[in-house]
């Protein structure tokens, strides 16, 4: 996969057809940060022995998930579209994802939009402003 300038993101019934059958709307992407997290636990037995425990994936290893902080560089209308998102179980693709025109379906996770914030205006003439969104993995 290649690293591309822009990311899908969209609602899970805003999918394109063929031959790339990822989210519709895009977003250029100026920052990404892949934010992984590991859920467990350790406890103690009356004897002192430690038993750990974790969330676990269907191979029975330690699931880790996988989340996303991005600045991305939209419009207003965008930045609008954006805030709607916000609290939504979403469909993206990573920036890394493959070229345009490619199967993306192999790079579609599941997602849930936990804050979207304005970070900056890019100058009083221009329409285009940097949003921060942060992605939470919404699968099991």
């Amino acid at each position: 996969m290649s690293t591309q300038s822009h990311i899908h993101l969209d609602l899970p019934e805003n999918l394109s057809g063929a031959p790339e059958g990822a989210p519709l709307a895009t977003y250029g992407v100026t920052e990404r940060l892949q934010i992984p997290e590991f859920r467990g636990s350790v406890q103690r037995s009356l004897t002192g022995r430690p038993f750990f425990g974790a969330v676990a994936g269907e191979n029975g290893k330690p699931r880790i998930f996988r989340h996303f902080r991005y600045t991305l560089l939209v419009n207003s209308e965008q930045e609008d579209l954006l805030g709607d998102l916000l609290g939504s179980a979403v469909l993206l693709v990573d920036n890394r994802h493959p070229n345009d025109g490619e199967d993306h379906s192999s790079a579609i996770r599941a997602m849930r939009v936990m804050e979207v914030k304005h970070v900056r205006d890019l100058g009083p003439m221009l329409d285009d402003v940097e949003v921060s969104i942060y992605l939470e993995e919404n699968q099991a």
